[in-house]
């Protein structure tokens, strides 16, 4: 199907927002999510001890290579990467209110 040249100003609209996309500003200013490549461990740190129902790691392809659910609400979640290989991950975790902290990670485990 072929549009004729012209204006057309009904179909399409653009809006512009100041935040990010995925994640409460709040929440991700208060929780920490990092890799500890020379210990092969990724950790979490939840401050204010959110509850959290779910914790999902996912390959650049998306597919989970680690999930873990009712993690309660701990201060410190580490879960271990040794068996990961060097790329680039997707850590998701899911609160008690359904709202997503998600964070891209990279795994090299090479020591250093």
């Amino acid at each position: 199907m072929a549009v004729a040249p012209g204006t057309y100003t009904e179909r399409f609209k653009i809006s512009f927002t100041n935040g990010t996309l995925g994640t409460n500003n709040t929440m991700k200013s208060v929780f920490f999510i990092g890799q500890d490549n020379k210990n092969q461990v990724l950790k979490a740190t939840n401050p204010n001890n959110k509850i959290m129902q779910s914790f999902v790691l996912y390959d650049i392809l998306g597919r989970a290579v680690i999930s873990k659910n009712n993690l309660g609400a701990e201060q410190n979640f580490s879960f271990s990467t040794s068996g990961l290989s060097y790329g680039v991950y997707i850590a998701t975790f899911l609160t008690a209110d359904n709202a997503k902290i998600t964070q891209k990670i990279i795994i090299s485990n090479s020591g250093s």
